[in-house]
């Protein structure tokens, strides 16, 4: 085997490795230490998981009826003994505090921050879970139900910052590109082929339907995200099936000396 072959399957992953672990800890570290505002319905369905702590509900103030004041006529030389039970007193209704653990939007007026991962992630799921207008759900509803959504979502954050720090440094190079791998299959699926599936407006099927060339009010081509989440997925494919290379700490862990030369 020459040396270009050699640089080929032992020196080419060094780089593949660099891009695609320094592009997934800054995905990562963006979604878990970073933090985004939320409000109304958003806020009050963290708060409803246990994500954040909501503001104490305050009970309905119970206003009681005014009465007139009653006309007392002039008594007379010998008034009547007033009745033991006297006049029925106003009757005081005690305020009924709302069920706990119940939050709407009208309890968020304001903004709350939250981390990244949840505004990203968490309220993502649960809204491909429980789709509007009768759609195709993109993710499963048992997996919507209690605090998986908050699991998942942290799931794919630690394996993106986690799954990067390995990739950089070629530790466990292959279980880190098979991860990183499923977490961009899941983002194309509930951000690209899934809401182009339920509107219809599709190419083959699965492809969203835009304008080829068209941008967004940004000012991005409407298909650059699709693309790059698309370059992501096979470079991490890439390193599943080639390994991490000649410059890694996986061969000065697990050995696996030079390319043999064939025989001849």
């Amino acid at each position: 085997m020459g040396f270009r072959d050699r640089c080929a399957v032992s020196v080419a992953p060094f780089f593949l490795r660099v891009a695609l672990g320094l592009t997934f800890i800054w995905a990562g570290s963006a979604k878990i230490f970073d933090e985004k505002p939320v409000r109304g319905a958003d806020a009050a369905a963290l708060a409803n998981l246990g994500v954040i702590a909501a503001p104490p509900k305050a009970a309905p103030a119970v206003t009681p009826t005014p009465t007139p004041a009653p006309v007392t006529p002039p008594a007379p030389a010998s008034a009547p003994e007033k009745p033991a039970g006297g006049p029925p007193a106003l009757l005081q209704v005690a305020p009924q505090a709302a069920p706990s653990g119940v939050y709407t939007a009208e309890d968020f007026p304001t903004d709350i921050n939250v981390r990244a991962v949840h505004k990203s992630l968490t309220l993502r799921l649960l809204s491909a879970a429980n789709p509007s207008d009768g759609q195709m759900p993109l993710w499963p509803a048992r997996l919507a139900q209690g605090r998986w959504p908050v699991y998942a979502a942290w799931a794919a954050a630690l394996t993106e910052l986690v799954g990067g720090c390995w990739l950089l440094l070629g530790l466990f190079t292959r279980l880190a590109a098979m991860g990183v791998a499923g977490v961009m299959v899941g983002a194309m699926w509930l951000t690209q082929f899934g809401p182009a599936m339920q509107t219809g407006q599709t190419y083959l099927g699965f492809i969203p339907r835009h304008p080829v060339f068209a941008a967004d009010s940004c000012g991005m081509p409407v298909y650059a995200m699709l693309l790059w989440q698309l370059a992501l997925l096979g470079g991490a494919l890439s390193l599943l099936f080639s390994g991490s290379g000649a410059l890694a700490i996986d061969r000065a862990l697990f050995g696996g000396g030079s390319p043999s030369k064939p025989a001849e």
